[in-house]
């Protein structure tokens, strides 16, 4: 989220990159998506199903990440939209991420969804649902451990 700018003008993106501060970055530009919200799916394995949370960005902010403000909620896998689901798992498959957040937004104005990005730093220790992050690592870790016991 950090250095995320909604613009809407030609002049606004012009001062944003004419900025100092800017000087040593590089930006990517895209078309804003209209929505609600986000969902954050965080995969621990790849074999495990992932933990979904649905961010939704505050009034003064067009960020749905939880670490800029906006609000978490998890959401029961079996709600989520099967079709959502295998293009987080196909995001995060093809670059191969076993731990890994993908981020899909869905246009509020047509319903399509749209993948964000695949989040290699997928902030585990920060943000919202700690307790559901660190059960479902420690249960990965485990897991891990036992299947090189076997081996």
């Amino acid at each position: 989220g950090d250095d995320n700018y909604l613009v809407k003008s030609r002049s606004e993106a012009i001062a944003i990159l004419d900025n100092k501060t800017a000087s040593d970055k590089e930006f990517v530009i895209q078309n804003y998506i209209a929505n609600e919200g986000d969902y954050r799916f965080l995969f621990i394995g790849e074999d495990q199903s992932p933990i979904v949370f649905h961010r939704k960005a505050q009034s003064e902010t067009h960020l749905n990440n939880t670490s800029k403000g906006g609000k978490g909620k998890l959401i029961p896998l079996h709600l989520i939209p099967k079709e959502y689901i295998q293009y987080a798992k196909d995001a995060a498959s093809t670059l191969r991420r076993e731990i890994g957040g993908v981020d899909i937004i869905v246009d509020k104005h047509d319903g399509s969804p749209y993948v964000l990005e695949v989040n290699g730093t997928p902030a585990l220790a920060t943000g919202y649902g700690l307790e559901e992050k660190a059960k479902k690592f420690t249960s990965f870790i485990q897991y891990t451990l036992n299947m090189e016991e076997e081996e």
